[in-house]
């Protein structure tokens, strides 16, 4: 079995016990339109993205794998594009659920 970096396994047990509980706060927050998720939400995009960034560099330009390169960006690129996505929303939008809130009055 290949050891992984040291730096590897902190960022996969800080996917553990930080991004995945803050996964099921966020899903609440952003299924209700609570504005005080914005910046929780860029910090948590632009942090995911950054430990993404390393985590592909590793498993692209080292052969930990036996799978081939392709499925390996195919299966992390979303991991890091969804979340950079959600940040850069959160960063250029000031009031990210507005929309929705006016939308949801009409019908109402």
């Amino acid at each position: 079995m290949i050891t992984l970096p040291a730096w590897f396994r902190v960022l996969v047990w800080s996917e553990i016990y930080l991004q995945l509980p803050f996964f099921f706060v966020a899903a609440y927050a952003h299924a209700y339109g609570k504005t005080w998720i914005q910046k929780p939400t860029i910090v948590y995009g632009l942090f995911v993205s950054s430990t993404m960034v390393c985590i592909l560099g590793e498993l692209l330009m080292n052969a930990h794998s036996s799978q081939p390169l392709y499925l390996l960006s195919a299966l992390y690129l979303p991991y890091f594009i969804i979340p950079f996505a959600m940040a850069m929303r959160m960063l250029m939008t000031a009031h990210p659920f507005e929309a929705r809130s006016h939308s949801a009055n009409k019908q109402a």
